[in-house]
């Protein structure tokens, strides 16, 4: 079970605090990296997201804060319609955002209607040596309705970051340990996004 859409989810009874939070950073910057799936809903997503935004660009993530059962906050992302977001999205231009889909091997799918920067992280990736490929069927992100795609520009990137390669990021995949025991793959890894993602480098070509 999933919820159909954030009115859904707060009808529910899921409340701000106790079940889920929202973090925004907003710098008013052109590209936003967005972690909707964050906290424990697909772990390790909303720590990857912030540092790749780090304090250049703007941020935004939704974390299932529950002890157990955080699977149940998830919205498809083609349905996530909470305002914060929404708000965002029509100040910026370009959208990544970051994903877990389930996989034993240390793989990234990347996906979204921006071909030129999903590229460019597909190569940054494997240049550090991970394992990048485009994205193909349900996690492809082409949908328009998709939130990647819903910055100004009308095309983003979406990231899928297998289980194994998250639990590769940490030490200890936990609510309390996943800020505190990051390791150096994860580092090597947002480094390798944020460079890829760099919009004055994209602009110029």
């Amino acid at each position: 079970m999933s919820y159909a859409n954030f009115a859904a989810l707060l009808a529910a009874g899921e409340l701000p605090g106790r079940d889920f939070r929202i973090r925004m950073n907003y710098l008013a910057t052109p590209l936003a990296v967005v972690a909707i799936h964050g906290g424990g809903i697909e772990t390790v997503t909303s720590d990857v997201a912030e540092q790749i935004a780090a304090m250049t660009w703007s941020s935004y993530r939704f974390e299932g804060i529950k002890r157990s059962g955080n699977s149940v906050l998830h919205i498809e992302s083609e349905d996530f319609d909470e305002p914060l977001l929404l708000w965002l999205l029509k100040q910026t231009q370009r959208v990544v955002t970051i994903h877990g889909t389930a996989g034993t091997t240390e793989e990234t799918f990347v996906g979204g209607l921006d071909t030129l920067v999903r590229d460019r992280v597909i190569a940054s990736l494997n240049t550090e040596g991970f394992f990048a490929s485009i994205a193909t069927g349900d996690i492809a992100g082409t949908d328009p309705a998709n939130v990647t795609n819903r910055g100004t520009t009308g095309a983003g990137v979406q990231l899928e970051l297998t289980t194994e390669l998250r639990n590769k990021f940490v030490s200890t995949n936990t609510a309390a340990g996943r800020r505190v025991t990051r390791t150096p793959l994860f580092y090597a890894y947002t480094n390798a996004v944020a460079r890829a993602i760099d919009v004055q480098n994209i602009d110029q070509g």
